[in-house]
């Protein structure tokens, strides 16, 4: 009988290596699967990422381009004359006749079917065409506007815009 306190341990008979703490390769494949099962579950997700994240940018792209709009609108287009800077063409469409606005040098650009009628030269002009009643009532009858703008983005990243 031992009458120590420490006991002393002895290797297992008919082993012939020192037992070490490993993982087999069986676990390591496993570990592997799991991975690989993961990895592609994300790869899977992340175009839908993207696209979100690319729908969230412009959604707020718009808001603000919104807000911009309808503070120029508000204020009566005080100190806005940046705006003949992305405003191209403004086309007023009134019974039979079209007329089209642009600003410097894209006088060629206008639509099918209107007349040039001027150029926008200042950000109270703009804000007048595009704030136009749609029935215009006169004394023969009234007059139904159709006021089209193509504008540019203000906000926003540089290289989105084009010019």
């Amino acid at each position: 009988m031992n009458t120590d306190k420490h006991e002393s341990w002895t290797k297992p008979s008919g082993s012939r290596r020192n037992s070490a703490a490993a993982f087999t390769m069986v676990e390591i494949a496993l570990c592997l699967g799991v991975i690989a099962i993961a990895l592609v579950a994300i790869i899977g997700v992340l175009p839908t990422g993207v696209r979100v994240q690319k729908d969230n940018r412009e959604d707020t792209i718009l808001n603000q381009e919104g807000m911009l709009w309808l503070e120029a609108i508000r204020s009566g287009s005080q100190g806005l004359d940046y705006l003949t800077n992305y405003v191209d063409t403004i086309t007023i469409s009134s019974k039979n006749v079209t007329n089209a606005y642009t600003r410097p040098g894209l006088q060629g650009s206008i639509p099918a079917g209107a007349t040039f009628a001027g150029l926008l030269t200042n950000g109270q002009q703009i804000v007048n065409f595009l704030t136009l009643p749609k029935y215009v009532p006169l004394g023969n009858g009234t007059i139904t506007n159709y006021v089209i703008a193509r504008v540019r983005a203000i906000t926003g990243f540089a290289v989105e815009k084009s010019e």
